[in-house]
């Protein structure tokens, strides 16, 4: 499968929550949990079972797209350019909380953080 671009910040930034929830090879519930709080501010008139479906949809995407991913994140990146300094430190903020959410993290998690930095430092 081809790099993926999406259409919303919204929909790039749950994207970003699931391939770092799933660093450390799979996504413990309160990482998961995490991911879901996130998305009931983002989509505060949805119900809890409308942010489930969107989560479970958007792991689907992310675990067609592993072979991709740094390139789909780079694609989105550059796709959203106007991205305010505010913006881009509350989706770092929230993948930190996403990580330590379970209480340990693992070398995997902070590898994939700093790849993450690299990859949107490089285009801004």
């Amino acid at each position: 499968m081809a790099a993926l671009t999406f259409d919303t910040f919204d929909e790039f930034a749950l994207y970003i929550y699931i391939y770092i929830a799933n660093a450390d090879g799979f996504i413990h519930i309160k990482e998961k949990e995490s991911i879901l709080a996130k998305l009931k501010k983002q989509y505060p008139t949805e119900s809890d079972y409308e942010g489930l479906k969107r989560f479970k949809h958007m792991n689907k995407v992310y675990e067609d797209n592993i072979e991709d991913q740094d390139q789909t994140i780079k694609l989105n990146v550059e796709k959203f350019p106007n991205i305010r300094f505010t913006d881009k430190n509350k989706i770092f903020s929230d993948v930190y909380d996403i990580i330590n959410s379970d209480g340990i993290v693992d070398d995997r998690e902070t590898e994939a953080l700093n790849k993450l930095k690299k990859i949107i430092e490089k285009v801004f």
